[in-house]
C-alpha cells in the first residue's frame, strides 16, 4: 500500500542517516550526506501530498515514476549501506590495531626508561659497594668518591669522613703506642 512504502522509506532513510552519523567520515562530509537524505525526503513527501490531493495512487502518475525510481535505488542502498557498514569495521580494526601498537611501545619504552634510570641508581651503590669490601679488605687508599648530589652522594661523603675519621683514630693510636 502507499502507506507502507512511504512508512518503509522514511524507515530507511532513517537508517541510512544513522550509518552515516556512525561511520568514520569526518563531521563536515556526515552533515551534507544527511542534508542530502533530509532534502530528497522532504521533497518526495511533497510530492506524496500533492499526489493525495489531486488524487492519484502509487501506480499511477509520477508517484508510480517515483516509487519504480526508489525500487531501483535499494539495492544501490544496500551496498552503499555495505559498504559504509565495512568502512567501519575497518577503521574500527585500524584503531584497535594502532591502539595495541601504542601499548607495545609504550610498555617497551617503559621498560628500557626503567632500565636506565636502574643503571643510572645502581651504578653508584655498586662503586661505593665495591669500595667498601676493598676498604674492609685492607686497602687504605680507596675513594668513596661520587659525583651525585643526591642521597648517594651524601652516603659517600660519609663514608669518606668515615674513613678519615678512622684513619686519624688509627695515626692516633699509633702514637700513643710509640709514646707509651
Amino acid at each position: 500500500s502507499d502507506l507502507t512504502y512511504v512508512n518503509k522509506l522514511h524507515q530507511n532513510a532513517e537508517h541510512f542517516k544513522s550509518i552515516i552519523r556512525a561511520s568514520s567520515l569526518i563531521n563536515t562530509k556526515k552533515q551534507s550526506m544527511i542534508k542530502a537524505v533530509d532534502y530528497y525526503i522532504s521533497k518526495f513527501n511533497n510530492v506524496v501530498a500533492i499526489e493525495k490531493e489531486v488524487g492519484l495512487t502509487a501506480s499511477s502518475g509520477i508517484r508510480g515514476q517515483m516509487q519504480a525510481a526508489f525500487r531501483a535505488l535499494e539495492p544501490k542502498y544496500h551496498n552503499i549501506k555495505k559498504t559504509l557498514h565495512n568502512l567501519i569495521l575497518d577503521s574500527h580494526a585500524q584503531a584497535v590495531q594502532t591502539l595495541f601498537i601504542l601499548v607495545f611501545l609504550s610498555v617497551l619504552l617503559s621498560l628500557l626508561l626503567s632500565w636506565f634510570i636502574m643503571r643510572a641508581i645502581l651504578k653508584p651503590i655498586r662503586q661505593l659497594r665495591e669500595s667498601a669490601v676493598r676498604y674492609g679488605e685492607g686497602d687504605m687508599d680507596i675513594s668513596f668518591d661520587i659525583s651525585s648530589k643526591d642521597e648517594i652522594g651524601a652516603l659517600g661523603k660519609s663514608l669518606t669522613q668515615m674513613k678519615s675519621n678512622l684513619q686519624d683514630l688509627a695515626n692516633e693510636n699509633e702514637k700513643q703506642v710509640w709514646v707509651k
